[in-house]
């Protein structure tokens, strides 16, 4: 029996009886529900390469009050903005001021 993957349906045994993998779930853009990994990894890229990485995502996670730029610590700090505030996968940067990155 060939396998095909199908975007709307599980990859099937050859018996046809038990799944093997299926298709996974639509992931939010930028991904929020990934928000707190991909703050470590920005820290730890900025510290070995002085640059923030993600930039996008994390303006996009400014804007709907996630996370905010803090020029004392020189960091991006998660706010107690609840996920739901980039409903719909927001895809644009930010409409206000941009900080300043050291």
């Amino acid at each position: 029996m060939s396998r095909t993957i199908d975007n709307a349906q599980a990859i099937v045994s050859p018996a046809n009886t038990l799944p093997i993998a299926s298709v996974p779930p639509p992931v939010s853009d930028p991904p929020v529900e990934h928000l707190d990994d991909i703050l470590v990894n920005a820290r730890i890229y900025h510290r070995r390469w002085g640059g923030w990485p993600m930039r996008g995502w994390l303006d996009v996670f400014a804007a709907a009050g996630l996370v905010r730029y803090d020029d004392d610590a020189d960091q991006w700090i998660r706010t107690s903005g609840h996920t739901a505030a980039i409903a719909g996968g927001a895809r644009t940067g930010t409409s206000g001021e941009r900080p300043s990155y050291g």
